[in-house]
């Protein structure tokens, strides 16, 4: 099994390749946002994998692949070649017996089923994977997906595909634990702001949303992420400076202070003229700006120079 890590200048590394490709999904899409990642995932991925023979391996798949590699393609071909068979239906049948998660509508859920079993090459009759889905629905929501579907198919008797499953549990409405959770669609930029604003610990919180004074302990705020960088890019390590007591969510700590969705508020940019350090992680340069690139590569040269001598 190869050994994964984020950066190297990080001591985040890891053996589980489930849990990188999770970490990996989230720090590159939070870093280089969404269009960039589904067209340059493939290769971070080449370059974050410590291991030589997995490297090549993955460019060897890549470069034989026509057109665009997208990010369900690439996680596709790293858990073919890091896992076996056998461990990409082991981590099918876990998810698939754990069954749906509090809050997640069955469209959701079935939406999330379909991926995986894509992404780790399930085969569409897999009666292992077939029998845990149904242990995971409730037996009256499953009568009548079973029922719906012997309309169209008077012989069957149970069901032959995933993907026919999935199709009809998705047109469930509910649970009622999913039907009042707030959706992610439809929020203005003055909510997604009052959102962020209202982070920090809940026991400092008061009631109409206004906060205490003393802000959140550094234990509370702190990152999963280690390195000086990879803290402020991540969404639990990113900084939440607490308002004055007082002061209502989404408004500005003192006056003439501009907001950044990546810094929060500040006295230098808002996020459309955001810098970000490509070298180094950091915000507030630019990678032909940063000092620690040029400060290594000063080093590198002397020492070739040295060596030459």
């Amino acid at each position: 099994m190869p050994r994964f890590s984020l950066n190297p200048a990080t001591a985040y590394e890891t053996n589980e390749t489930r849990v990188f490709l999770e970490r990996f999904a989230t720090h590159l899409k939070t870093r280089l946002g969404m269009d960039t990642f589904e067209n340059e995932c493939h290769r971070y991925l080449i370059v974050l994998t410590n291991d030589d023979h997995y490297q090549q391996e993955l460019q060897r798949r890549f470069a034989a692949i026509e057109g665009n590699i997208g990010w369900d393609m690439a996680e596709k071909v790293f858990l073919s070649i890091c896992l076996t068979k056998e461990e990409r239906l082991e981590n099918m049948r876990n998810m698939a017996d754990m069954g749906r998660n509090m809050g997640e509508t069955y469209n959701r859920y079935s939406a999330r089923i379909l991926r995986h079993a894509r992404v780790n090459g399930i085969q569409d009759d897999n009666d292992i994977i077939l029998h845990q889905l149904g242990r995971s629905i409730p037996g009256m929501e499953y009568d009548f997906l079973l029922f719906k579907h012997q309309i169209k198919n008077p012989d069957a008797t149970a069901f032959k595909s995933i993907n026919t499953l999935c199709a009809l549990m998705s047109t469930l409405t509910g649970p009622e634990d999913a039907i009042d959770q707030p959706r992610a669609v439809g929020r203005s930029q003055d909510q997604l702001q009052q959102q962020q604003q209202s982070f920090g610990p809940r026991h400092n919180t008061f009631p109409n949303g206004v906060r205490g004074s003393r802000g959140a302990s550094r234990g509370a705020l702190r990152g999963t992420f280690r390195g000086r960088g990879q803290g402020r890019m991540s969404p639990m390590g990113r900084s939440n400076s607490q308002p004055p007591f007082g002061q209502a969510p989404g408004q500005p700590p003192r006056a003439g202070m501009k907001f950044c969705q990546g810094c929060s508020w500040n006295n230098s940019h808002e996020t459309k003229d955001c810098r970000f350090c490509t070298f180094c992680s950091n915000r507030g340069h630019t990678y032909a700006d940063c000092r620690t690139r040029m400060r290594q590569e000063q080093q590198q040269n002397g020492t070739q120079g040295n060596q030459q001598s």
